[in-house]
């Protein structure tokens, strides 16, 4: 048999020739052309279509861009300006309820509120939202905020010691004016030198005083948290007139609890209270009390209540010292509590409308 005639012979030479061409193709493309070259984005103003000549085969550079300006154009079509820089405009990832939503878009209704994915909270009262009451909040909690507290509590007052609040107190103005702006406010006066030492309030005393503070339940209770300060005549030693306002404060704080308890074995009252005593720093005069904290004064009894709202509903002859000195002493012997309703994170819906933009 001829080697020349073999078909199988000749079939096989044929597939080898084949397969040679196929890896020099494949060697060609990868060694001889190299990478495919870089095409590259005509920049802004460019006429569409149109690439610079130099762009071709070069690495892309970012597009500068001008992240406050409102120019849609700045940045190549699917490219968006951030940070200075066009980059591509991907879609934003979604958080679901509590989840942190710094670099991410809330699901559906929910709304990035304290750094977290939350429903919409009920409007909070029409205080916390005065300018300077909500101001106040804003600064003193950012004052606050302490280096590992829960993220949660950063930004609020909650966060905020009886210390922090009396930084407020040195300037006697600004304090006036904040605790001024809370309606709920109320004043509870003692006797000079009550109470003394451990001895109890008399019985009728103390009922006095739970019958009126029981009138302020509401607000106590709903408070977010109450300011509890006290104070004592500028009269005597400096140093026994600061006891005696702690003492005061103690008696007050427990004053406040029994009050707010629903009938006998009610709940205590469940809210921070930020106690701190004044004594006679920055004594009150009548004009400022008058002014700043007489919407509801409670003495020890019924009949110094009405002497003392007498006393304030009109201006003091000068010559009835027994009445000036009675009044400047009542008004210093005094514990003020300030039950406050914010925190300085309340919900502002017109706020947040501004700040996310309409999405209807």
């Amino acid at each position: 048999m001829s080697g020349g005639s073999d078909p199988t012979a000749r079939i096989l030479l044929g597939l080898t020739c084949l397969m040679g061409l196929v890896v020099a193709a494949v060697a060609y493309v990868a060694l001889v052309r190299g990478p495919a070259p870089v095409v590259a984005t005509a920049g802004p103003g460019a006429p569409e279509g149109e690439i610079p000549a130099a762009s071709v085969g070069a690495a892309v550079t970012p597009v500068s861009c001008d992240p406050l300006s409102f120019e849609l154009d700045q940045c190549p079509p699917g490219q968006i300006c951030v940070g200075g820089l066009c980059e591509l405009d991907e879609a934003p990832r979604i958080c679901g309820e509590g989840e942190i939503c710094d670099a991410c878009t809330c699901e559906g209704e929910l709304v990035c509120y304290l750094h977290r994915c939350r429903r919409e909270p009920p409007p909070p009262s029409d205080v916390c939202l005065q300018p300077t009451v909500h101001e106040s909040m804003t600064y003193l909690a950012r004052e606050c905020s302490r280096a590992g507290d829960d993220r949660d509590a950063i930004l609020s007052t909650l966060s905020c010691s009886a210390d922090d609040w009396k930084k407020l107190a040195i300037d006697p103005d600004k304090l006036d004016t904040i605790l001024a702006a809370f309606p709920d406010r109320l004043s509870i006066h003692f006797a000079t030198g009550s109470p003394r030492g451990s001895a109890p309030l008399s019985a009728a005393h103390r009922a006095h005083y739970i019958e009126a503070i029981r009138a302020h339940r509401r607000a106590l209770v709903g408070a977010k948290q109450v300011l509890i300060i006290g104070r004592s005549s500028p009269d005597g030693d400096p140093d026994a007139n600061y006891e005696l306002a702690l003492r005061r404060i103690d008696v007050v704080t427990e004053l406040l609890r029994e009050a707010s308890a629903e009938g006998e074995g009610g709940a205590p009252l469940d809210v921070p209270l930020r106690a701190w005593s004044l004594a006679s720093e920055s004594p009150l005069t009548p004009s400022r009390y008058r002014n700043f904290y007489s919407r509801a004064s409670i003495t020890h009894s019924a009949k110094d209540d009405a002497r003392l709202a007498a006393l304030l509903d009109r201006e003091l002859d000068p010559r009835h010292i027994d009445d000036w000195r009675w009044l400047y002493g009542t008004i210093n012997r005094v514990v003020l509590v300030i039950p406050i309703p914010c925190d300085g994170t309340e919900w502002d819906p017109a706020e947040m409308s501004s700040f996310q933009g309409d999405r209807g």
